[in-house]
């Protein structure tokens, strides 16, 4: 997932540094002024290595629309409508490839941009683009509650910020060097820009609109700067109530607005019930603030309520706003089970 820079001209022009924003994103500028694109750029997909209708070519699709699906950023990415068929990706020909290959042509990294940029005089803008992904990484949906370093879904996503010209970052999100990288909740696709992710395509390529979207996610970032999940196992309480449990909560806001929303924790015997439609809540928390593109995460306890015995799914969310830019994202499915016992 290292991201080279191929320079036009002999020599590294002085006044090309990394910079870095309060919201934790980096980016390269040229004499203060960040390198980017100058309007929408097309990538031209390998069908060759990315095939029609495969799995490839669906987390190809998802990191373009997920990009795209920030509101407050242009739309800068899409897919051409023409591609290249060949087993040979030419860099530094002005055309943005998008391919598949093996591990050992990319250094054994998970994925690889190259990006090409014009002199640094006063300023300076991306002229071609050529992301590459490992072909041994599983480009399928990425389970809510499991953790995961050979996503092919979240190599994609996180060649396609490269490509837009973000740099790594190593926060709760996916310009983070490695995997594992958090994943959103839900029950359908759960790998999309995270709050830093999304601060740093808006500052780039700001339009001014505003977005309200929280999410929940499974996963929470350690002081030593580790991805772990929130809580795993199962545990077990008496069908009367009044055992006492912690639980650790990871709430994010994708948007540039901030919200003060509801947030709940609710059990259920199906693992599919992300709108507590089955369920049976066991805290609930008013009013809390979730600051505009941050991550929040919190630990929480609180007595068991009476169940009756079996055992249960944990889920966690905020409540959904109807303005939010997406609303399947909202709760997740803890790695957590809950026993419940007759007692």
């Amino acid at each position: 997932m290292n991201r080279k820079n191929f320079f036009v001209g002999a020599a590294l022009v002085s006044g090309l540094l990394m910079a870095s924003q309060a919201h934790a994103f980096r980016f390269l500028t040229c004499n203060g002024n960040p390198i980017v694109w100058g309007g929408p750029f097309e990538m031209m997909q390998n069908t060759f290595s990315i095939p029609g209708g495969s799995t490839r070519q669906n987390a190809m699709k998802n990191a373009v629309d997920r990009w795209n699906g920030v509101i407050g950023m242009q739309d800068m990415v899409s897919m051409s409508v023409f591609g290249t068929t060949g087993n040979v990706i030419t860099t530094g020909d002005g055309q943005n490839d998008v391919a598949v290959t093996a591990r050992a042509n990319i250094g054994g990294k998970n994925g690889l941009t190259l990006m090409r940029r014009s002199l640094c005089v006063l300023s300076s803008s991306w002229g071609e683009a050529d992301v590459f992904v490992a072909s041994d990484l599983n480009f399928g949906h990425v389970n809510e509650d499991t953790l995961t370093s050979t996503s092919g879904r979240s190599t994609f996503l996180h060649e396609f910020g490269h490509a837009h010209g973000l740099l790594h970052q190593q926060r709760a999100n996916y310009m983070r060097a490695t995997q594992p990288r958090p994943v959103v909740g839900g029950p359908n696709e759960t790998v999309d820009p995270l709050p830093d992710d999304a601060a740093g395509g808006r500052f780039l390529y700001p339009s001014g609109f505003l977005e309200i979207n929280l999410f929940a996610s499974a996963f929470r970032r350690t002081s030593g700067d580790s991805i772990v999940l929130n809580q795993t196992g199962t545990q077990t309480f008496c069908s009367k109530g009044g055992g006492s449990i912690t639980l650790n909560a990871t709430i994010g806001n994708n948007g540039n607005v901030p919200q003060f929303r509801n947030e709940r924790w609710w059990v259920s015997t199906s693992n599919n019930d992300h709108d507590n439609s089955s369920g049976f809540q066991i805290f609930e928390q008013d009013d809390m603030f979730f600051d505009a593109e941050k991550t929040t995460q919190s630990t929480v306890t609180f007595k068991m309520p009476a169940l009756p015995a079996g055992t249960y799914f944990l889920y966690h969310g905020a409540d959904v706003l109807g303005t939010e830019s997406r609303k399947d994202d909202n709760a997740v499915r803890e790695a957590m089970k809950i026993n419940v016992i007759d007692c």
